[in-house]
This record gives structure tokens, sequence and C-alpha cells, in this order.
């Protein structure tokens, strides 16, 4: 896949390059410092780039044949996470592409610069009291880390609840706006809307 890097105040384009020879991009995010592009594409590798030595390619990751619809940065940027569509949470190093094998007991206590991933610890909530068939496909948590998470399922609803949402009574407010899967939902930079 391609993936473009627009300046965000004028729309011009400042960086345009291919990743994978056979997978599209399906997420991509920078660093909190801006200083790192991750692009993970559906051949399951994670591509990292140097975005201030003009995108240079620092590495590629290997996450073991699953696509990669999730992809988030620690807060102080040395590794990243994603979610898997075999349904894992893998762990990597940013400066090495190493995966972590210990990463879950490694970054137990690691802050997220975001949280998409429909896995992990902070949000393990969403998956409770699901009817059957039911699936959670989108996941994101408030830019303050503390405030509110948004999911979105196969059936088209969109459940609004706290972060974090690790207890099992965790209540969510559902709200049915596809009439499919919600591919995608993402809070506006300063919170202020959802989009899905």
């Amino acid at each position: 896949g391609f993936y473009i890097v627009l300046d965000s105040s004028t729309l011009a384009e400042v960086y345009r390059a291919k990743t994978s020879q056979q997978g599209f991009v399906q997420e991509a995010k920078f660093s909190a410092d801006g200083g790192l592009l991750a692009v993970a594409c559906s051949d399951s590798s994670v591509f990292l780039y140097d975005a201030q030595d003009n995108y240079l390619e620092r590495g590629v990751c290997k996450a073991g044949g699953a696509a990669l619809p999730h992809l988030d940065f620690s807060d102080d940027g040395k590794y990243f996470q994603v979610g898997t569509s075999r349904h894992e949470l893998l762990y990597f190093s940013s400066t090495t592409c190493k995966r972590l094998k210990t990463g879950t007991a490694q970054l137990k206590d690691a802050i997220w610069h975001s949280f998409t991933s429909v896995y992990g610890w902070p949000v393990q909530a969403v998956w409770n009291r699901l009817p059957p068939g039911l699936h959670v496909h989108s996941l994101d948590r408030t830019r303050d880390m503390t405030s509110l998470l948004a999911c979105g399922d196969n059936a088209g609803n969109v459940r609004l609840g706290r972060y974090p949402a690790v207890e099992g009574d965790t209540m969510f407010n559902v709200f049915k706006g596809h009439s499919s899967v919600v591919a995608s939902c993402r809070w506006l930079v300063k919170d202020s809307h959802l989009i899905t």
C-alpha cells in the first residue's frame, strides 16, 4: 500500500511512499512527539519511519501472518502495540522493531498515547455481556486518558462508557448508528466529537 503525509494546516503533500508490496495500509499513527510514523499493513508488517529525517525507513516489524487493524504508541514512543485479526495483542520495540515476547508483563504499567486496540487490560469490559455473534471491531479512548471509551461492533452499535473499562459490570450507553459493522471510531483531537 501507499501512504501520504499531509501538512495539517495547508493539506499540502509532505511525503508519499509505498510500503508493503502485497498488503494495503490498515492503520497509521505518529508517536506522541511526532518523531516516528508507524504504518500497519494487511500483510502483517508494520513499517517504522523517522518523521524528522524525511521519513527514512527505520525498520519493518513482522506480526506473524495476521492483519493489523489496531496500532498504538506508548506515551514515550519507545514501544507500540498492535491488535491483530487473530485476536492477539502484540508488543514491539520502536528502536529495534523486535517483538517483545513478555510485552504484557514488561509494559503492564505503560501509559499509551492512544488506545485503539479492542484487546487489553484497560478495555476488557467491552467484551462483557455481548450477545452471541456480536464482536467489537473498533475502539478509541479520549485523549485525556481518563474519561470516555467508544467502541463499535458488527451489529452497527456504538457504545460509550467510562475508561478504563475493567470491571465486569461496567455500564455502556448503546447507540444504533450503522446498518452493519462499525469499522472505525475515533475521537477528534480535543475529544469534542466522536466520528464513526
